[in-house]
């Protein structure tokens, strides 16, 4: 008898080479932090709510993200993302930590953020984000600009 695995952590094993395909799997927690993955990131099982994928090597936009709605936590801090951070309505409104911090961002789209939770956690420092900054980002999240 085979059962699902729902929380997977594979943080801090030197792992390589680019994230596998989690797409057909019923996953609610997975922790890649701490490795040496690269590459784009795939798209992943729309059941997962904590994704983990801090410090890593993973470069380019993050549009695949919009395909996780039921994401609580997204922790994609020390990567080498980039282009406008950009995530769904409905995305906003259950998240309650995002951490995009030192990355190459320009850019986050700010159109959903009036339903943020007022206790979410946000981190987007390290960033290439222009200024002004919208004062409702600033507001909610530790940011800084260029």
């Amino acid at each position: 008898e085979s059962k699902a695995i729902s929380d997977l952590d594979l943080a801090y094993n030197m792992m390589g080479g680019g994230i596998p395909d989690f797409t057909s799997n019923t996953i609610h927690f997975l922790d890649l932090s701490n490795n040496r993955f690269w590459g784009d990131i795939p798209l992943f099982s729309s059941t997962i709510s904590r994704l983990y994928l801090a410090k890593n090597r993973i470069i380019g936009p993050t549009w695949k993200l919009q395909s996780l709605p039921q994401i609580e936590v997204l922790n994609l801090d020390g990567n080498q993302l980039e282009g406008e951070f950009r995530l769904t309505e409905s995305q906003h409104r259950q998240l309650s930590m995002l951490n995009i911090a030192n990355n190459s961002f320009t850019s986050i789209a700010t159109d959903g953020i009036q339903h943020w939770k007022k206790n979410i956690l946000c981190d987007a420092t390290g960033n290439n984000f222009a200024c002004p900054l919208d004062p409702n980002l600033i507001q909610k999240c530790y940011i800084s600009c260029k």
